[in-house]
């Protein structure tokens, strides 16, 4: 198994957002908002936005860290190549890692991401 986080990992492209956007699944959680479609690139890769109603830069830059490092731990359970964007809700900043990821779980549970049954 391999946990970095490559740059090939990471959605950038604005015609990218708009296609999981357009085309994806959404499914709504306590602390953000999920986008789900399969790719074509054959890995994982994972969008962030994270707007200035979350607060100031540190806090921004600290919540996609965090849901950075919680993507890479556990993309080994996806079962197929997705592209995820993750919005965050404004509460988020309450919300410790553990509470992150456990949502983060839940939300592939949910959109059926996963090959394993018994994550949480």
């Amino acid at each position: 198994m391999n946990f970095k986080f490559y740059k090939e990992n990471h959605l950038r492209k604005k015609r990218d957002f708009e296609k999981v956007y357009n085309e994806g699944r959404q499914i709504n959680g306590r602390y953000f908002i999920c986008f789900v479609l399969k790719n074509d690139v054959n890995l994982p890769r994972l969008g962030l936005t994270v707007s200035k109603k979350i607060g100031q830069a540190v806090i921004r830059n600290r919540v996609k860290r965090l849901l950075r490092e919680i993507f890479r731990l556990n993309k080994h359970l996806l079962k197929k190549p997705v592209d995820i964007i993750i919005n965050a809700k404004k509460n988020i900043i309450e919300a410790d890692f553990q509470k992150l990821s456990k949502s983060y779980l839940l939300m592939i549970k949910k959109a059926e991401l996963t090959n394993n049954e018994e994550i949480l």
